[in-house]
């Protein structure tokens, strides 16, 4: 009888979870600008941060999703959200950068994130709607990190990207 209780309670849990996404559009991650900068000391008068020399800062600002109150971002989740629906299968790939890393550029919502590795860097978004509800994670967008300057979202092949994963470090 304990089993039967504690299968059903786990049941509502992931009904519950997989309602309250379903629930919220899978956004779509419009990128307005893409910027690469090398990665500074906070404050410095341009000293770059010591053994961190060869990592950037990236900058993404996207076009605001209607109805939303919060986002998070996924910095190289490859293989942790389902691609075919947007749900996060394995939280432990990559890392989810919120609260102080989501600002505002411009008037749109942004990303400014030390620390990126040079070479592709893969990017989901997801939002909180104005009832609480988490949208699934948008398609990634793939950003080739190099010199600062102005970055472009390449579309790979899935041959490309499988090829690109098998080189990829996290």
């Amino acid at each position: 009888m304990k089993m039967i209780t504690l299968i059903s309670f786990v049941s509502c849990l992931v009904l519950l979870v997989w309602n309250s996404e379903a629930n919220v559009a899978r956004p779509e991650f419009h990128i307005s600008a893409a910027r690469v900068k090398r990665h500074f000391v906070k404050g410095s008068n341009g000293d770059l941060v010591e053994g961190e020399e060869h990592l950037r800062k990236v900058i993404l600002i996207w076009h605001d999703v209607t109805d939303a109150k919060l986002y998070e971002i996924c910095h190289q989740c490859r293989g942790a959200v389902d691609e075919s629906t947007g749900i996060m299968v394995d939280p432990s790939i990559g890392r989810t950068l919120k609260d102080d890393y989501i600002k505002t550029c411009g008037g749109k919502p942004c990303i400014v994130m030390p620390a990126a590795p040079l070479g592709y860097n893969r990017f989901h978004m997801r939002y909180q709607n104005n009832t609480g509800d988490w949208s699934p994670w948008s398609r990634f967008k793939n950003f080739n990190v190099q010199e600062p300057g102005h970055m472009e979202h390449e579309e790979l092949t899935d041959v490309q990207d499988a090829a690109r994963a098998d080189h990829e470090e996290l």
